[in-house]
């Protein structure tokens, strides 16, 4: 006799940051959810270390950044929801984003984008702004020498700690009634059956099956439509130990990312490499990013490294997030994250899929 395969209502292939809230998401609309992991959930991108959560610009606005606002907006209640939960703290805090102002033309720039923000920038939570301030406004952190045409300060960003975040996302999953399988290979996906199988040969059945396992996920939507949607690029970041001041926004300066997560620690990252021979390896390309941040702030300036992290981010050709069902019965779903913006938007990209799997109608927000 042939054994009944487990079934759920909804299988998530992917335990990073994407597919732990469509977990949370759809145990809370009432589902049986399972979760597959290849390895330990967050083993991917969601493992890193900088957590910077910010806003594209306001200037130009559209619907896309938009979502991508109220996300922000709304990742505080979201985080606090999670930490009453579990008693994690995920290491949430507004502590916004300052820039370098290098040049004239950036100026004139940044001084239209501040204007916009007092437009776009308004939450139930409070209005946010971007403001063109003095050189020295942060002069303990960001060295004044660095901003010889001010710096523009964004009081929207925030930050997380990154591998806190997903502690607490597992352990809200599984205190929620979520079944989270880690160390669950996915080999194939069989459409007709909408069945999940792993290397092994380890079965699980579902109505609908979410694919959000990072970049891999490209390749297995190129396995299941012939799509080339995305790909990976590899990123690489480090902890250093130093004591910080009291004020102390994240840093962002051409691609350089500086984000205190303490009084005495400070993620620095992260590169961008389409190119590489070992994506878990930490190597001599994230000594410029550090040599950067030490040049830009004088309290990291002896700062000592104490933790790395190396691994690779998904990217979709159009740079967008992907959402969407993959075959006309609506059985299977991709829910992909965007290119370094993922933690910020991970739970409303949850919430609108849910809700376009439930209604059969795509969420206007989307």
């Amino acid at each position: 006799m042939k054994t009944a395969l487990a079934h759920y209502d909804l299988v998530v292939v992917g335990g990073g940051v994407q597919g732990l809230w469509l977990g949370r998401v759809g145990r809370a609309a009432g589902l049986s959810v399972a979760i597959v992991e290849a390895g330990e959930v967050g083993a991917g991108a969601s493992g890193g270390l900088l957590g910077a959560l910010m806003a594209h610009m306001p200037l130009p606005w559209g619907a896309k950044k938009q979502f991508q606002f109220d996300a922000l907006g709304e990742l505080a209640d979201r985080a606090e929801e999670i930490k009453a939960l579990t008693g994690i703290d995920t290491g949430y805090m507004r502590c916004g984003r300052i820039m370098a102002i290098r040049s004239k033309r950036f100026r004139e720039s940044a001084i239209e984008r501040a204007a916009e923000s007092v437009e776009r920038w308004r939450h139930r939570r409070g209005a946010y702004r971007l403001e063109v301030a003095p050189s020295d406004t942060f002069a303990d952190w960001l060295r004044p020498e660095e901003a010889p045409y001010g710096i523009l300060v964004d009081s929207l960003a925030a930050r997380i700690e990154p591998r806190n975040y997903i502690a607490a996302l597992k352990a809200a999953f599984i205190g929620d009634g979520g079944a989270l399988f880690e160390g669950w290979r996915l080999r194939s996906i069989d459409q007709a059956r909408t069945v999940v199988i792993s290397s092994e040969g380890a079965e699980f059945a579902a109505d609908r099956i979410i694919v959000a396992a990072g970049y891999q996920a490209f390749d297995i939507v190129r396995a299941l439509t012939g799509l080339d949607i995305g790909g990976g690029v590899k990123g690489q970041g480090v902890l250093l130990e130093a004591r910080l001041p009291t004020r102390r926004p994240i840093i962002y300066d051409d691609g350089l990312y500086v984000v205190a997560h303490t009084r005495e620690t400070c993620a620095i990252g992260s590169t961008t490499e389409k190119e590489w021979s070992d994506p878990s390896v930490v190597d001599e390309k994230i000594e410029p990013r550090i040599a950067a941040a030490r040049r830009l702030s004088p309290a990291l300036r002896d700062a000592r490294v104490i933790g790395q992290w190396a691994g690779i981010r998904p990217k979709a050709w159009e740079r967008d997030p992907i959402l969407g069902s993959l075959d006309e019965a609506g059985r299977i779903w991709i829910a992909s994250g965007g290119f370094k913006i993922t933690f910020g938007i991970a739970h409303a990209v949850a919430e609108a899929c849910i809700e376009w799997i439930e209604t059969g109608h795509a969420p206007e927000r989307v």
